[in-house]
């Protein structure tokens, strides 16, 4: 029993201790990391060629390297000449001691960590060089002894720099999402793309770390987009934790309670303000879904609304000042059975209402049900109907009307059928020998035929180009609806069922009909 306690215990911290080496690092909710180099994994691979034994390199950033080789000759030296005079860094090739630290010289004492410089020879005229550190060495002039020529990236921990942050009572909108950068100058900046606010104050300082004499920040830019923050500092070397402290002073400020709803995509952003005409109230639009937004008011209660910033009064004593949204629930008027935005029917229906072209059923009361129907059979009262209220609903000759048996004044679509017959869209059903029956037909389905031939006459009866035929095989020269399709094709208003199938008998949906429609518009 108790060798397999003891066994137990020794798996287990095996486990443990496989977990700690192999498992990520988390880091904290507040903390963000930044790298230093151009890539934490990958670093750019830079080649340099020379000729002579003196030479200046370009600047060097954590993880590059340089790669020293010479044809033959053994390297059995190199000198560092950077920004201070520190002396020689190696004179002999020692695989035992190949890691040094370049300082900056401050007053004879050595204060600052520049770069940690890894040497590793590969062969006797082979040396990399690689920059392990923080802050990007520019190792301004380097001295090999012997040739001189240089060449590819090498692998190097990468170095970080963690952030926290103190916003002193502020808040941020978003998320900071800092960003370094650094110039030859050998200047540290950082960037982030949200910067705090205050009710009541105005930020008049951003600082990071240790508060240098010559650490800056600045404000939005045309190199910083509205929010961002450009923030100087010098680096404490190595993988460091620092934090950014934000500084207020007394400022007017404005806030925007949103109240469940965003602008700008922030909830309850604040604005720094100097004079009160700088705030457009008419401009800031919250939006908050399932809800339609009714304006800005100076209290709570929703009483007292703000229109402009002449509504809002300033006290002399007062620096904190807030507008509140007021909302109602957003009414969906969307037909129940045309919600879903994929449907090929969608924007022709909705088309189809705003141009007053169909408002959906009615019950026999004539108030909407709530449904379209895009899947029913089309009837040819219906499509008259639709093509009369795209026209503009003209007015029509009811003294020359024709007469129909089966369309009668009280009938919703009499006067679209009127005008139908008198533009020579339809003039109703007729027999084998081609004269007039006296029905229209106008609770029958109306085929696909049919309705391209309706759009056809209405448009006016276009000529068709003869060059670009369809390759329907259901559809023949001799038939009515000949020209129709092949107008129809031509126009993109339909593309047939295939390359060779249009099925001209087929009965056309209010879907279809709506969308061809809205195709010819």
């Amino acid at each position: 029993m108790f060798r397999k306690r003891t066994a137990a215990l020794t798996l287990m911290v095996i486990l443990m201790l496989i977990f700690a080496v192999f498992s990520p690092e988390v880091l904290a909710e507040d903390t963000d990391r930044i790298y230093y180099g151009t890539d934490p994994t990958a670093f750019e691979t830079k080649t340099y060629t020379r000729d002579r034994n003196y030479y200046e390199t370009p600047v060097l950033y954590p993880g590059d390297s340089l790669v020293f080789q010479t044809d033959s000759q053994p390297i059995n030296g190199l000198r560092y000449m950077g920004y201070s005079s520190i002396g020689p860094l190696w004179d002999e090739l020692d695989p035992e001691n190949t890691v040094f630290e370049i300082h900056e010289d401050v007053g004879g004492n050595q204060k600052y960590l520049y770069s940690k410089i890894t040497l590793s020879p590969e062969a006797d005229h082979i040396l990399v060089l690689t920059v392990g550190s923080v802050g990007g060495a520019r190792l301004k002039e380097a001295e090999c002894q012997g040739w001189a020529a240089v060449g590819l990236s090498a692998e190097a921990a990468p170095l970080y720099l963690d952030l926290t942050y103190d916003y002193d009572g502020g808040k941020i909108f978003g998320v900071p999402n800092p960003s370094r950068v650094l110039n030859p100058e050998y200047e540290s900046w950082l960037i982030l793309n949200s910067r705090p606010f205050r009710e009541g104050f105005h930020l008049s300082f951003m600082e990071i770390g240790y508060p240098y004499d010559y650490q800056q920040y600045e404000m939005p830019s045309e190199d910083h987009p509205a929010g961002a923050v450009k923030i100087r500092y010098a680096y404490p070397g190595g993988s460091s934790a620092l934090t950014v402290t934000a500084g207020w002073s007394t400022g007017k400020t404005l806030t925007f309670h949103t109240n469940g709803g965003t602008l700008d995509g922030y909830e309850d952003p604040i604005l720094e303000f100097e004079n009160k005409s700088e705030i457009d109230i008419p401009g800031a639009v919250p939006i908050k879904e399932g809800k339609t937004f009714l304006g800005w008011f100076a209290d709570e209660v929703l009483t007292e609304s703000v229109e402009s910033y002449r509504d809002i009064e300033m006290g002399s004593d007062r620096y904190d000042f807030h507008v509140y949204a007021a909302w109602e629930q957003e009414t969906d008027t969307r037909f129940q059975d045309v919600r879903d935005e994929s449907m090929f029917y969608y924007d022709a229906v909705y088309w189809a209402v705003g141009r007053g072209i169909t408002g959906g059923y009615t019950d026999s009361h004539g108030n909407p049900t709530g449904y379209f129907g895009p899947d029913d059979d089309c009837t040819r009262a219906q499509i008259v109907t639709f093509l009369y209220r795209a026209a503009g609903s003209p007015a029509v000759d009811t003294a020359n009307a024709p007469k129909f048996k089966d369309v009668k004044k009280t009938d919703y679509f009499y006067k679209p059928v009127i005008w139908a017959s008198q533009r020579g869209i339809t003039t109703g059903y007729t027999d084998k020998n081609g004269k007039p029956t006296g029905y229209f037909g106008s609770n029958d389905k109306c085929t696909r035929g049919q309705v391209v031939t309706f759009l056809y006459r209405g448009g006016g009866s276009p000529a068709i180009d003869t060059s670009n035929l369809p390759k329907f095989k259901d559809v023949k020269k001799s038939d009515y609806f000949y020209k129709a399709v092949v107008w129809a094709y031509q126009n993109n208003i339909t593309t047939g069922y295939s390359k060779t199938k249009f099925a001209p008998d087929d009965i056309c949906t209010r879907g279809q009909v709506v969308t061809f429609l809205y195709r010819a518009d």
